[in-house]
């Protein structure tokens, strides 16, 4: 067996916990070996040396690896950073924060014949591949399509945590958070992953019609339509904006005239509702760690790979590209909570993202009193 993967991890707080539990899980198992940490704020708990920037980290631990969890503005100079040192990738959803930094990343991987792994996490899931047999099959009848839904909600202080939370730019350098963007960015992915649209050639055009409720400068709120090379069509209605009071999981589904197969990603659970009757399936999940090792020991696919993320990226461009998002009118929200604690929810936005998929339209399409925009096309 070969050598352990020397892993340096590039953000320990917050999200970055989660991936420090792969990589010791990692190292238990003998696949991995954990060398450094980067990180502003370090975790005094880490028993290997940490660095402030990368570039220390690399110059000082040679690195098979890196694990990259930090703002989405900062993904590109750490992802080249790494890249020109020669290690591989797992690098954070979204990749880049535009889709030429993305083109830049991808070609820069390809010369120096690195692979990078993207978190999009979902796409591990074995429900991808049922709902793209299902589509295959055509188990769920005439005019498919593949709808995503999500409808959470996010407090003042989750937007007040830092400086580029809520925002699309940020000190003149685009940050891309939101939405679709970061927040549910898995709805949309998946979605498309469904469809086998992961290529940036494999998109013809994106709507957005883009809201917010929170004092931000990004989309809390959003209705996204995609035309995808292969004729059926992604749309997704999400919302951090929602009305119950804990998470739902968020969905995607395959439509069609038979039925629907409903996929919660954050479960890894289907639900098949064709011809009146209704089954339920748990699949498994592939850890994105644990599959770029397999990658590295043994050639195994990658499940997220970094040119399996151009269509996702086109979407993001699209949110970017469009005008700012439009304030849902006070009289539409209701807030509850204080402080920091302080959310909105939209009136009727329950049954907003339902009809809106439902319809195949956006929100102003379907008549809300608060969707006042009008959608943006984005053509590639």
């Amino acid at each position: 067996m070969s050598r352990p993967a020397r892993v340096t991890l590039v953000g320990v707080n917050g999200h970055g916990r989660k991936h420090l539990a792969a990589i010791v899980a990692a190292e238990a198992a003998g696949r991995a070996q954990f060398v450094a940490a980067v990180d502003p704020q370090p975790a005094g708990f880490l028993a290997v040396p940490t660095y402030a920037r990368l570039e220390d980290a690399l110059a000082e631990q040679e690195s098979d690896v890196v694990v990259i969890v930090a703002p989405i503005g900062e993904h590109t100079e750490l992802g080249t950073t790494a890249l020109e040192a020669g290690a591989d990738l797992l690098l954070e959803k979204p990749p880049t924060a535009s889709l030429a930094d993305f083109r830049a990343l991808e070609a820069l991987a390809r010369r120096r014949g690195r692979a990078v792994q993207v978190g999009f996490q979902a796409l591990g899931s074995g429900g991808v591949d049922v709902l793209r047999s299902a589509l295959r099959e055509g188990v769920v009848g005439d005019d498919p399509r593949v709808v995503a839904w999500g409808e959470w909600r996010r407090t003042d202080g989750y937007f007040a945590r830092n400086a580029w939370a809520g925002r699309r730019v940020l000190d003149g350098r685009r940050v891309a958070d939101g939405v679709v963007t970061n927040v549910l960015a898995h709805t949309v992915s998946t979605a498309l992953a469904v469809t086998g649209t992961t290529r940036e050639d494999q998109v013809a055009w994106v709507e957005t019609e883009l809201y917010r409720a929170h004092d931000i400068t990004t989309d809390d709120t959003a209705w996204v339509e995609v035309a995808t090379a292969s004729g059926v069509p992604v749309r997704a209605a999400v919302t951090l904006c929602g009305s119950g009071q804990a998470e739902e999981p968020p969905w995607v589904a395959l439509v069609g005239s038979r039925g629907r197969v409903v996929f919660r990603y954050t479960l890894d659970e289907l639900v098949w509702e064709i011809d009146g009757d209704s089954t339920a399936q748990r699949v498994f999940r592939s850890g994105l760690l644990d599959n770029l090792l397999q990658h590295r020991e043994r050639g195994v696919p990658l499940v997220a790979p970094l040119s399996d993320a151009g269509a996702f990226m086109c979407v993001l461009e699209a949110v970017q590209a469009s005008p700012p998002p439009t304030r849902v009118s006070d009289d539409q929200l209701v807030w509850r909570g204080i402080g920091a604690s302080r959310t909105p929810e939209i009136v009727g936005i329950a049954d907003a993202l339902r009809e809106s998929l439902a319809a195949g339209r956006s929100f102003s399409g379907i008549g809300v009193p608060w969707a006042t925009a009008r959608p943006v096309k984005w053509v590639r």
